[in-house]
């Protein structure tokens, strides 16, 4: 997704009372606990809307260029928590996963596409300076390509955060409901 998205979810009012009233050491793993069933679904659902072999949009040539794996296989979420004086909480991230899924945001929002520029590094003889300059390119300006075409956006992130919305508030309550009673050992 561009940016982060927030989604809000209502109707556990009462859970999330039930959470609040447990020690601070003891809510960590809770709320983690609910965070890790949100990316499950979220995850799950952007891994049917990726393009895959066949379809169209799909680069034949990604897994080989790109650590051999399909953008498919390195979605996946990450719960982070951070304590700093100006945010202390928990963050969810959602989606293809560094390094073999860094091209993913690609996909997502489309790019430009460029013709490579074959330029020579020139010598600088000045003292003090950097040896080599950048590549003088024969396409395109200094160092750089010459744009060709763009490449359409395939969205599959933003439409997986927006479909599995019905299904998140349900899976965070039985989760959060799950971690309290184990919290509190009556599980």
């Amino acid at each position: 997704m561009s940016g982060s998205a927030q989604i809000e979810i209502s109707g556990t009012t009462e859970l999330f009372t039930r959470v609040n009233e447990l020690s601070v050491e003891m809510r960590g793993p809770i709320v983690r606990s609910g965070m890790n069933a949100i990316g499950r679904i979220i995850s799950a659902r952007a891994k049917q809307l990726v393009r895959k072999e066949g379809m169209q949009g799909y680069n034949k040539r990604s897994p080989q260029r790109l650590g051999k794996k399909r953008l498919v296989e390195t979605i996946g979420h990450v719960v982070r928590e951070y304590h700093a004086r100006k945010f202390s909480g928990f963050v969810l991230v959602v989606g293809p996963q560094y390094p073999a899924g860094s091209h993913g945001h690609l996909v997502e929002h489309g790019h430009r596409v460029s013709q490579v520029g074959s330029g020579t590094l020139h010598r600088i003889k000045r003292p003090g300076k950097r040896q080599f300059s950048t590549p003088r390119s024969t396409i395109g300006k200094t160092g750089q390509g010459k744009h060709i075409t763009n490449t359409r956006p395939f969205p599959f992130m933003e439409p997986a955060a927006r479909d599995s919305e019905g299904k998140i508030a349900a899976a965070v309550e039985s989760s959060l409901k799950r971690a309290i009673d184990k919290a509190l050992g009556s599980g």
